[in-house]
């Protein structure tokens, strides 16, 4: 039982230190970025079981620690993301976030990394990501979606950022069959 004890104890802390250095600020947050290829970026779109959306670009280096990039910004469909920890995202982890308008299924994502360089690219159909599921009745209170969600990621390559590739996750409602 003391063995078992101390078994879980060494997992907490475990998980304890690599959820606050996933946590860690990079240290490209404190200078202005000029070369794209030292930025990981993802695309991590989510909807929960409400309907309510988010889509956040998160920003890493290669230590794998989030960039808030100074005098830089990121614009998706136009409108200036914030800095900010994610709410549906089940990770709660930092990033640039959006609430998409409730027409949005694709999002032309425009990554200004200083005040001279900026990098786009867009998450549509074209390229993987099929848009929303409604969480629309069918008739009275039976629902659109089945209770689950449809889970995917895939990269988009060829894109200026490190390894050639921008990284795509989403996981949103799946439509009853």
């Amino acid at each position: 039982m003391n063995k078992l004890k101390r078994i879980s104890t060494l997992l907490i802390l475990i998980s304890a230190v690599m959820f606050i250095t996933s946590c860690k600020k990079s240290i490209l947050s404190d200078m202005v970025i000029t070369d794209p290829s030292i930025v990981k970026v993802a695309v991590k779109i989510y909807q929960n079981e409400k309907a309510e959306k988010e889509v956040a670009v998160v920003l890493r280096d290669g230590n794998n620690h989030t960039i808030d990039l100074k005098n830089g910004s990121v614009v998706i469909n136009g409108r200036v993301a914030a800095f900010q920890h994610t709410k549906i995202n089940p990770t709660l982890e930092r990033g640039y976030v959006l609430t998409p308008f409730d027409y949005e299924d694709s999002f032309y994502v425009l990554i200004n990394l200083n005040d001279d360089d900026s990098y786009s690219f867009s998450v549509d159909a074209q390229n993987g990501f099929p848009g929303f599921y409604r969480d629309e009745p069918l008739s009275g209170s039976e629902l659109y979606y089945d209770g689950n969600y449809v889970n995917k990621d895939f990269y988009i390559y060829n894109k200026y950022f490190m390894k050639d590739r921008v990284h795509i996750v989403y996981r949103i409602l799946k439509p009853k069959s």
